[in-house]
């Protein structure tokens, strides 16, 4: 293993256990080299890292060549380098899997491939070469170069981006927000930033299906038919425009523009059997930004909105392997093992001498050609992001509706609705069809699952302030977590502050074991918790300094549950009361994301 990583590629990997990395005795990841002489990688490699991360078991096959026999060709010479690194990676660690690749991490001239692997069971892992650190200690410590000192600092973040890449939308249908960035080296996609597997979303309903009479009453808008609408078609409206007002405002998108978007109805994407999704699209030229100088303040504007940028080839990677984990897996095996065949072939077609070796070699490259020809056809069809991204971009392409017709009021002339027995003798206009952007809060099938709400786009302030003066009355108490459990699945949590919240209680410390008493729902999620817990320990301070009210960044903390000396960090999408044994009877504590044993240290300091 390498210690010192001053230049070159290096492949990194985190394997990680609840709150433990795996480290060497030197107290650095495991590093092996790769290459001394490469800085960067081009789009080519990242897409073939990528896919080897996801065929590990594939490695057999393609090690039995020497690295070096390819000097003359430098894609092979790495791709095999790449390999026999990984082949040391997993006979060090005896792991057969070393996990997903990370976004590569660059430190002047070193650039270093890391991979993310949890484990379940660490009973199989060696303890000869390596050991299990905590995170707070392994923050702690000093490293032997400062490009292992970065890697160490991009881990959190990289580990979130691991995990949450891998969570599923529930079952059910949503609308989706297509938007695109180019560069001078890529197409990047909008993406939530604590669900990077999916577009920005809101969910319409529990139901994913689509009945041919809600889908011709939409075919209906969009010629201008004049027909009436039946109660589904128009319950089906109704939870489609909502949904659409929904996320529209969620993002911020202009009043002034909400008119020039369009809904694609070419086709409703099926991204599993549970899950069915509807692209809304901005307008073509709108669709993709053209490249600009101010690409950080584009970054800004989407952290701002809850979201981030993606590769397109990232996205089409962690996309399927959430949603078709099976065809993904298929894919990348196959393609691996034809891409590297094709090179050897062709390579060894150059530098045959003998005109019999230069046909066999020939031969073979074509047939290996031709089924990645078609094993690249197969591809194209299932990246649908860039076959819709091309379609809606083409400004003579009639693949949608405009949300100004969509979202236009409906003619009732002589409807009578048999639910109600009512005349509707005139236009209705909905409320929420008055002003395209109003403030609604989520729909309620936006509450049927834990893993529908997103950070900043799933909780938006107005949520915020009627959850809090609704349903959370705290004061402070000391108690077991789950105090009572009511007949409609409701109960009373404990929530225990793991930070500095500014209330006095007559301890010397700064950093008081406050409580907040909290009456939650079996749909309540941590990130709703935290905001509670956060806004009112925060006004309960000010008011008792008499100090203006400045209620800190909601996203700057996390839930956890803590069982003596272990924590589990709990998602901003988690259920609480969805807790399984032993954690369901630990003690809740809400602390700052950056200090990572507050929560475990406050629990201690209560036992004695």
């Amino acid at each position: 293993m390498t210690i010192t990583c001053y230049s070159g590629c290096y492949l990194s990997t985190m394997v990680y256990h609840d709150n433990k990395m795996l480290l060497t005795f030197d107290d650095c990841l495991p590093t092996f080299m790769i290459d001394e002489n490469i800085s960067s990688l081009n789009k080519e490699d990242i897409q073939w890292l990528l896919k080897l991360s996801l065929s590990w078991d594939q490695l057999g096959p393609l090690s039995d060549a020497n690295p070096s026999t390819f000097a003359n060709n430098s894609a092979l010479s790495f791709r095999s380098k790449v390999i026999s690194a990984a082949a040391d990676m997993m006979s060090s660690l005896g792991l057969k899997d070393i996990g997903r690749l990370a976004q590569p991490v660059t430190h002047e001239n070193a650039i270093f491939l890391v991979t993310i692997r949890f484990l379940v069971d660490i009973t199989h892992v060696p303890v000869i070469t390596t050991q299990w650190c905590d995170f707070d200690k392994m923050f702690k410590k000093q490293h032997p170069c400062a490009g292992m000192d970065r890697v160490m600092k991009e881990s959190i973040s990289g580990i979130n981006f691991f995990e949450s890449s891998q969570i599923p939308l529930e079952k059910g249908l949503y609308v989706a927000y297509l938007k695109m960035h180019s560069s001078m080296k890529s197409i990047r996609l909008v993406v939530p930033d604590n669900l990077p597997s999916v577009l920005p979303y809101v969910a319409v309903r529990p139901n994913p299906h689509i009945t041919k009479d809600e889908w011709e009453w939409i075919q209906a808008i969009d010629h201008n038919q004049d027909l009436r609408p039946t109660v589904s078609q128009r319950a089906f409206h109704r939870q489609l425009s909502k949904a659409i007002n929904s996320l529209l405002h969620d993002l911020d998108v202009d009043p002034d523009l909400v008119p020039g978007h369009r809904m694609f109805t070419s086709e409703i994407l099926r991204l599993n059997k549970n899950v069915s999704m509807i692209l809304i699209l901005p307008k073509p030229e709108d669709v993709c930004s053209a490249p600009s100088t101010s690409s950080h303040a584009s970054d800004q504007f989407e952290q701002r909105r809850g979201c981030t940028s993606i590769s397109v080839s990232v996205f089409d990677m962690i996309h399927l392997s959430t949603y078709c984990p099976t065809f993904i897996a298929a894919y990348c095996k196959l393609s691996i093992f034809l891409e590297h065949f094709v090179m050897i072939s062709q390579f060894e077609q150059r530098k045959s001498m003998s005109e019999v070796d230069s046909k066999v070699y020939r031969t073979q490259w074509e047939a290996l050609t031709e089924f990645s020809r078609r094993l690249d056809s197969v591809w194209a069809e299932c990246r649908w992001i860039t076959r819709i991204g091309s379609l809606a971009r083409d400004k003579t392409a009639k693949c949608s509706i405009p949300l100004s017709r969509l979202l236009a009021p409906i003619m009732f002339a002589d409807y009578v609705d048999p639910g109600y027995g009512s005349d509707l003798s005139g236009p209705e206009r909905p409320d929420f069809l008055a002003n395209p952007l109003s403030r609604f809060p989520r729909p309620a099938s936006m509450n049927i699952s834990p893993s529908m709400n997103l950070s900043d786009i799933d909780l938006p302030l107005t949520r915020r302030r009627h959850r809090s003066t609704e349903r959370a009355k705290a004061r402070a108490v000391h108690s077991q977590p789950i105090t009572d459990t009511q007949e409609n699945g409701c109960a009373v949590v404990v929530v225990f502050a793991a930070f500095d919240c500014g209330l006095e209680n007559g301890k010397k410390d700064s950093e008081q074991t406050c409580s907040v008493r909290l009456s939650i729902s079996p749909l309540t999620t941590s990130a709703e918790i935290v905001a509670l817990v956060v806004e009112q320990l925060t006004k309960a301070a000010a008011r008792s300094k008499g100090v203006e009210l400045v209620i800190p960044p909601f996203d700057e903390y996390c839930l956890v549950v803590v069982i003596g000396n272990r924590e589990r960090r709990l998602r901003d999408d988690f259920a609480v009361l969805k807790l399984n044994s032993p954690w369901n009877s630990g003690k809740i504590f809400v602390r700052r994301k950056d200090n990572i044993c507050s929560a475990v240290n406050r629990g201690n300091e209560e036992l004695v």
